[in-house]
């Protein structure tokens, strides 16, 4: 079965990955495709290790990665059209029967699902703050490691399920040693506004009180235009409370302009960046600096956006975990389903205790290190892209009312 993912990239780490390789945007497709999966961005080419076991093929595209696209166009004699002309092209040539979208282009998706016949199954995701969902109506299904969207998801009689995040065991072996330690460490954004990371900065405020931590965000440099891009992007979880029994079709027709007033209702403008984490910010840090800067951290601290009040959910824990980091996160009920708090990582329920705690761990290094090895184990064991492949493979045949189990020789006839 032919799976193509489409995938958003960031402008920064785009910037970043191509100043880093000169004259690597000049090289063909194919090399600049596996430099790109050698670095490990997000998930980058991981998924595909476990699905084709299962009987898929799977490519990725980056639609606004445009070297990479441009490279394309050169060789397959694309010489004008757009971005979304390029990325039409590339699914013509595939001829998928999934589409698997990461992108938040409804018209992209739209025409993929008109010139397109192959395909018979489109997936969407998306996190735990939901996005305008301009796309939804053009989706069979939309995938959450949350399953605070995925019940908001379903009340809104959005088909939606359950796709936790995973980790590939391949990335530390990837990694050097450690040149410059560093005690603990934040990675993440810090969107200072209702719903999104105003308990994240609480938390923060009070760690750099009495800890050496680097917060590397790409939060830094930002501009207040920036802001109201990710204000937007997330702005119809602000609106999901009025709009529970609200069918789709209507939400569709309405969410502009009530989602816009409710954001401006819900949240005071504040400037953003909070002046006394600035003096601790890094840039962010992408692909496999990305990782090695949470390898060289001593404790890696977590903390979920205010959109997951009640999972603990997100990619960081099993990132930090995974490469071999002791993970400070926040406690949220279900977190002993996933790790032995205490034991595999490290919990804690106010920014006093995060304190606490991760003043014990810096004091009591054997232990630390004993938590931070059975995290990794843990996770190499449980949270696999090889377990997170069967998990999407029965989303798709039941999708496709097709059952699973049929392994390696399931073809879907088109």
């Amino acid at each position: 079965m032919k799976l193509l993912r489409i995938i958003a990239v960031y402008s920064r780490y785009a910037q970043q990955f191509y100043a880093a390789r000169p004259g690597l945007a000049e090289q063909s497709y194919s090399l600049q495709k596996r430099i790109l999966d050698q670095d490990h961005f997000g998930v980058g080419n991981s998924l595909s290790h476990g699905l084709e076991p299962l009987g898929y093929e799977v490519t990725e595209v980056y639609p606004t990665l445009e070297p990479l696209q441009a490279a394309w166009r050169r060789e397959h004699g694309l010489k004008d059209g757009s971005a979304e002309d390029c990325v039409m092209a590339q699914a013509k040539e595939f001829q998928p029967e999934v589409i698997y979208f990461e992108f938040y282009d409804a018209a992209l998706l739209q025409r993929i699902r008109s010139e397109v016949p192959s395909v018979r199954l489109v997936l969407g995701c998306e996190g735990s703050a939901l996005s305008a969902g301009r796309a939804w109506r053009h989706l069979d299904c939309i995938l959450s490691c949350a399953p605070e969207s995925v019940e908001r998801l379903r009340s809104l009689g959005v088909r939606s399920e359950l796709l936790s995040h995973a980790f590939d065991g391949e990335i530390p072996n990837c990694l050097g040693p450690t040149q410059d330690p560093i005690i603990a460490s934040f990675i993440g954004s810090i969107v200072r506004r209702n719903h999104f990371h105003i308990e994240r900065e609480r938390v923060l405020l009070e760690l750099v009180k009495r800890l050496p931590v680097q917060i590397f965000s790409p939060t830094l440099g930002a501009r207040w235009q920036d802001y109201v891009k990710v204000a937007a992007a997330g702005s119809a979880y602000l609106g999901m409370g009025a709009l529970k029994a609200a069918r789709l079709s209507e939400y569709a027709k309405r969410h502009s302009q009530l989602v816009q007033t409710a954001e401006r209702l819900a949240s005071v403008p504040r400037l953003p960046v909070n002046a006394t984490l600035a003096k601790h910010m890094r840039p962010g840090v992408y692909g496999l600096k990305f990782y090695q800067t949470i390898h060289d951290s001593t404790i890696s601290i977590n903390i979920h956006a205010d959109s997951s009040p009640k999972y603990a959910s997100n990619m960081r824990l099993f990132e930090a975990t995974g490469v071999g980091s002791c993970l400070l996160t926040d406690w949220k009920p279900n977190l002993d389903s996933l790790f032995e708090t205490d034991y595999e990582v490290v919990s804690y329920r106010s920014p006093e205790e995060a304190v606490e705690k991760a003043l014990w761990l810096l004091e009591h290094t054997e232990e630390r290190n004993e938590i931070a090895r059975r995290g990794q184990a843990r996770t190499l064991t449980n949270y696999t892209f090889v377990r997170q492949a069967e998990r999407l493979d029965e989303i798709i045949c039941n999708n496709l009312g097709i059952g699973t189990g049929a392994g390696t020789q399931r073809r879907v006839a088109s």
